[in-house]
């Protein structure tokens, strides 16, 4: 057994999947470019059922190895699906395969400084179980998630309890953008002392900027769930309106394991979408470069990966108003923030006249891939990564 300190990060994702979200995404990063110093073992789920749980993996992850701890087998299709019954949550079977096999865990950190890395408050008492120290990254505005997530709603309660627990508990806490923080201390004022900001990172070796692609046809991308909280209703319906507008010349790049046949207004544009599936980062660096634009129609976002890496590979961002985004989608420099208006349709006609508006900057030349880059300078993953190691090391030397 090594005796190098390790960082055990716990989420729901299996590493050789291509599963897609900000949060899986951030993981990732982690994984694929880990401190020297530091060991990494990944409390996941196994997404194909060749694998038992409770029982640890060595596996190579780019150019370094990393520990993967399975705790249960959750379907590739089931993983990348909103629950609609809290049987079949994803996250609950994970929580209780972790406690079914906390004693392996247990052993898996014993005798080594150790801390945890925790994306979603529900994790944390695996974490404290474990006898671990942990940092939590909390990603989404968790009253607006709630309000959206209809699982969520009906279990408002244990909801509440978790992410006071997780609080408590946690050494130090990151939002991902000042307004998450800020209404993090607004509802937890106790965290003041122990929070700050810090964005998920970009790969920049992966997501740079190349010239647009030809203009004949205007491409869009999207890259995500189709939660409840993304508002694909709204996504789909924006861009038949967009394709009316231009006479059919629009293409939809759809990257997202979830089903869009699940939702009757994707049927209209089927014609025009291409549904790429699950993607890993290579793929969506690449589908993201054949485009123009990204679209979000998010109720509530923190700081999503897809807006970085759509950011740093020089290509423009529509989306409808949120506050994390305004630090970094400005009209004629990367994009456009719509309001929401008081109606669906209004708001569907506010982003089509914002996407044809940023059709026309790119012919114009307003817009251009390197300066739309240059936006997000500043969130490559050595530097942001850098910020959450050290953290962990110093969790290390109090141990």
């Amino acid at each position: 057994m090594s005796q190098r300190p390790a960082l055990v990060v716990f989420l729901t994702m299996d590493p050789r999947s291509n599963k897609v979200g900000g949060i899986e995404t951030h993981v990732r990063s982690i994984l694929r470019h880990p401190a020297p110093d530091l060991d990494i073992i990944l409390v996941g789920i196994d997404e194909t059922g060749d694998l038992k749980p409770g029982k640890p993996l060595e596996l190579d992850f780019g150019a370094r190895r990393l520990t993967f701890f399975p705790v249960a087998h959750v379907p590739s299709l089931e993983a990348g699906s909103a629950a609609t019954r809290l049987s079949r949550s994803t996250t609950l079977r994970f929580v209780l395969g972790g406690l079914r096999h906390m004693q392996a865990l247990r052993r898996l950190v014993a005798g080594r400084r150790a801390s945890a890395d925790l994306a979603r408050v529900e994790f944390a008492p695996l974490a404290v179980l474990a006898g671990l120290p942990f940092v939590l990254m909390v990603h989404s505005d968790l009253d607006a998630v709630e309000r959206t997530g209809s699982l969520l709603k009906r279990y408002r309660g244990i909801r509440r309890f978790t992410e006071n627990f997780a609080l408590k508990r946690a050494r130090h806490i990151y939002a991902v953008s000042p307004q998450i923080l800020a209404g993090l201390h607004k509802s937890y004022p106790f965290i003041s002392g122990k929070s700050g900001v810090m964005t998920v990172p970009v790969d920049t070796g992966l997501f740079h900027p190349s010239p647009f692609p030809p203009q004949d046809v205007f491409r869009l991308v999207y890259a995500g769930r189709l939660d409840a909280v993304k508002d694909p209703a709204m996504l789909f319906r924006t861009i038949r309106h967009l394709g009316e507008r231009l006479d059919g010349k629009l293409e939809f790049n759809l990257i997202s394991a979830s089903d869009p046949f699940a939702f009757p207004e994707f049927e209209a544009i089927r014609p025009i979408t291409n549904w790429h599936g699950k993607q890993d980062s290579l793929n969506v660096a690449r589908i993201i470069r054949g485009a123009h634009c990204a679209l979000m129609t998010s109720h509530s976002e923190g700081l999503p990966a897809f807006l970085l890496e759509t950011l740093s590979s020089g290509r423009a961002f529509a989306a409808l108003h949120l506050p994390s985004f305004e630090a970094l989608v400005r009209r004629g420099t990367s994009g456009i923030l719509v309001e929401r208006g008081e109606s669906e349709a209004e708001s569907t006609d506010r982003l089509v006249e914002a996407l044809l508006a940023l059709r026309g900057d790119i012919r114009t030349g307003m817009l251009m891939p390197d300066e739309i880059a240059a936006t997000v300078s500043g969130y490559s993953s050595g530097e942001i990564l850098g910020r959450l190691f050290e953290m962990h090391r110093s969790l290390h030397e109090k141990a």
